[in-house]
């Protein structure tokens, strides 16, 4: 009787054939990732979209119902509105947003803007673009020639003899300065408008 050895023809997988797998691993783990967080977050974006209409549409229906407001903010409403709020020119109205994240309000309201004349929110698809404040009137006192330490010395005198309001010099024009100079004048010579404002 006669035995055959047999050889066993298996081998393994060479290198260039591991490198292939892998790298058509990593091609298609990128193309899942970006197939699954495409959608993920066109998801998160319409839900920002809709918190914001909202919040616009039960606020402006709450005031139409005569619900008052304590905040004048766009986050301090939001907030009163999660809480409920009840109108008072229709009987039993009440509005209440559904509870919100920190990071939901946020987001929500960058599509907000809010009109305190108007009394009114509106819903901005393209983003909210909230006006600057406009700066408070300054009263003009007097304008004067003299030398920026003259100015900036009468600025801090008034400012501490009359506390109540603030005050400001601003220099209108430069001009030449005299030549009879003290000498102990510095800064810039011209004519200064000094103005002020309640605080």
């Amino acid at each position: 009787m006669h035995y055959h050895k047999h050889k066993n023809r298996e081998r393994g997988f060479s290198l260039t054939e591991l490198l292939l797998v892998i790298s058509l691993i990593g091609i298609f783990t990128g193309i899942s990732v970006f197939a699954f967080t495409g959608p993920t977050e066109a998801a998160a974006s319409a839900k920002t979209l809709r918190n914001a209409q909202a919040i616009t549409s039960l606020y402006n229906n709450a005031r139409l119902a005569g619900a008052e407001f304590s905040s004048s903010t766009k986050e301090g409403i939001v907030d009163e509105l999660i809480a409920g709020v009840t109108g008072s020119l229709i009987q039993g109205s009440s509005f209440q947003l559904s509870a919100m994240s920190e990071e939901e309000k946020a987001a929500a309201l960058a599509y907000v803007s809010l009109d305190l004349d108007l009394d009114l929110m509106f819903y901005e698809p393209e983003g909210a673009t909230e006006p600057e404040p406009e700066e408070e009137d300054w009263f003009l006192v007097f304008e004067a020639s003299g030398w920026e330490s003259q100015a900036l010395a009468y600025i801090q005198y008034m400012n501490t003899s009359q506390p109540e309001f603030e005050w400001r010099a601003t220099l209108v024009s430069e001009e030449t300065p005299p030549a009879s100079n003290p000498g102990d004048h510095i800064g810039a010579y011209g004519l200064w408008r000094v103005e002020n404002r309640p605080r």
